[in-house]
């Protein structure tokens, strides 16, 4: 069964058709992606898709199947994301983040639907990032992103390796 979310209500499995027959019918939103064993909602956006993963059946409530979306990842210990903490606690621009860390392994601009809105702060300021700097050198587990928003501010976060296949499902 899946882990459900902090609002989950019971640990019952589902055990109706709805997921499995809404997921069949390619003019409904829901999909099953069998490389994450996975039901999600899927929408277009731009030349795109957004999508929402479920963790319980919307018709019976029970939980979906376990999802094997961990199992794509490397583990990192907490003594590796402790090391990064401290490795990349000074970095405050991208200028600091490319002399602390080295060249990014990936560069990438931000790229949103002409219709969407980015969400703002109370101050009305942007806070959505615009560029996204991936260092993968910096760990055999774990990868540090450098999330850059338009005042050139940033932020720093660490998150596991990706070691699943490399193809779409959706």
């Amino acid at each position: 069964m899946s882990t459900g979310t902090w609002a989950s209500v019971t640990e019952t499995n589902c055990t109706c058709p709805y997921l499995e027959d809404n997921a069949a019918n390619p003019d409904l939103p829901i999909r099953f992606d069998p490389d994450l064993n996975e039901y999600q909602i899927v929408w277009p956006i731009g030349d795109g898709y957004g999508s929402m993963l479920l963790y319980h059946c919307p018709f019976c409530g029970g939980r979906t199947p376990k999802s094997l979306r961990e199992t794509l990842f490397a583990t990192v210990p907490n003594e590796e994301y402790e090391r990064l903490h401290v490795l990349t606690r000074g970095i405050k621009s991208i200028e600091d983040a490319i002399r602390i860390l080295g060249t990014p392994s990936r560069d990438e601009a931000t790229t949103v639907p002409p219709d969407f809105t980015p969400p703002t702060e109370r101050d009305g300021r942007s806070n959505w990032p615009v560029r996204f700097l991936t260092f993968s050198d910096c760990s055999d587990v774990a990868e540090v992103q450098v999330s850059v928003k338009a005042d050139n501010t940033v932020e720093v976060s660490c998150g596991p390796k990706y070691t699943g296949p490399r193809k779409r499902a959706v």
